[in-house]
Parts: structure tokens; C-alpha cells; sequence
């Protein structure tokens, strides 16, 4: 693939993780020459995908980029297909409900519903995480033919969770978080992303019931995606 593209592409992802960043920092990040950082600023500039900020040393997302960003949202199937059962979900059990993307050992969050009153810091939209010693991690290990064993689960263990499209971490370990996720697929049988709960452990707390309706609320997003 051209380098300049690539080159671009990185630069875009940059400035959209930092908010605003200066051409001095992009070219300590990147390690590029500081002419091709400043030439694809230029560039990015003139087509709007960038703007430079009142203090003229930082540069920031500009609105043509939004508008892409925008446009996907609104088409993507995946995402509109899951708003509302993750917000019935999150009003529901009190607690935040994130929708993300598998791409190997990470997860990138796309979607999230918090309830009125959230209770614990959960991962905000568009943030990039490792996802091992998490349930997400083991959706992945189980339903997306990972090759490397991220979570070291037993093989009946992985049985449990391909059954019951279930995964839990922290419910029975000692620490005070957990979370839970289940698997979203499309109509073509494939996974499409993982929809998953974060909330603080309760002494004496059943969450029995907080599995099963994590589990329903990803049933009923891939109905909606065509899956049977």
C-alpha cells in the first residue's frame, strides 16, 4: 500500500485519539520527517479532514471527517440495529452497556449506553484496549478462531461459553469489578461484535439474571441483523 497513504491514515488517528495535537508532537509520535508530517497537515487541511486550532500550533478533527464518521453511524447496520436494546438494557440493570468491535487481541468500543445515574468508569466510544483478563477476551477465543490462546481457557470451559454464547470475568475472582459479554451475529452467520456489561460486584448479589438478559439483549441484536 502507498506510504503516504498509510502515513495519512495514522496521522488522522492521532489527532482524532489526542482532541488537538501540535505538528512537534506528530512528528515525535510518528517519527516521520517533519516536512511529510507538515505536508499531509496541508493537505488534510485544505480538505477539511483537519483544522487548525485558534493558538495555530495544534491541529484538530475537522467537520468533513466528522461527516464521514457521521455517515457511517447512521448506516451501519450494527450499530443502529442495537441502540435500543442497549438502552433498555442499561435502564434496566443500572449499569453501562458497551458494544464493540473484535480486531484480534483488541477491542475497539463503538457504542455505549449508560444509565441515568452510572455507578463505575467504563470505556468511552472510540477507545482502542487490550482485551485480555476480560469476558470480551474470552468471546474471542472461543467464537473467533484466534490462534493464540488469550485467556488459556479449558476445553470445557470453551463448551460452556459456545453453548450458552456467555462470557463472564471477575464474578468469582476477588477482584471489585466484572463484566460479562455475549456474541452479536449477522445473517451470514458471522460474528459482528460483542455486546458486554461493566458494573462493580454487590455482596450477596445473585447475577444469574443480569447473565440471562446480557445474553437476550445480544439474541435480539442479531435477530435484528437477519441472524436465526
Amino acid at each position: 500500500m502507498n506510504r503516504t497513504v498509510l502515513r495519512t491514515v495514522e496521522i488522522l488517528e492521532i489527532i482524532s485519539k489526542h482532541g488537538e495535537i501540535s505538528l512537534a508532537d506528530l512528528v515525535k509520535i510518528t517519527g516521520y520527517p517533519k516536512t511529510s508530517v507538515y505536508d499531509i497537515l496541508h493537505a488534510l487541511e485544505e480538505r477539511a479532514m483537519i483544522y487548525r486550532c485558534t493558538d495555530k500550533v495544534c491541529y484538530g478533527i475537522g467537520f468533513r471527517a466528522y461527516a464521514i464518521g457521521r455517515s457511517y453511524s447512521k448506516n451501519s447496520d450494527l450499530l443502529s440495529n442495537s441502540y435500543q436494546c442497549m438502552k433498555a438494557l442499561a435502564e434496566d440493570i443500572g449499569k453501562a452497556v458497551l458494544l464493540g468491535k473484535i480486531d484480534g487481541e483488541k477491542i475497539l468500543y463503538i457504542a455505549k449506553c449508560e444509565p441515568k445515574h452510572p455507578v463505575v468508569m467504563t470505556p468511552s466510544i472510540g477507545d482502542e484496549e487490550p482485551i485480555k483478563n476480560t469476558a470480551f477476551a474470552k468471546i474471542a477465543e472461543v467464537f473467533t478462531h484466534h490462534e493464540k490462546k488469550i485467556c488459556q481457557l479449558s476445553k470445557e470451559e470453551k463448551n460452556r461459553i459456545r453453548t450458552e454464547k456467555l462470557a463472564s470475568y471477575g464474578l468469582d475472582g476477588p477482584g471489585p469489578f466484572y463484566n460479562i459479554a455475549s456474541p452479536i451475529y449477522n445473517f451470514e452467520t458471522r460474528l459482528s461484535g460483542v455486546v458486554g456489561v461493566f458494573g462493580v460486584k454487590e455482596v450477596g448479589v445473585d447475577y444469574s439474571e443480569e447473565l440471562k438478559k446480557v445474553r437476550e439483549c445480544a439474541g435480539k441484536i442479531s435477530e435484528r441483523l437477519g441472524f436465526i
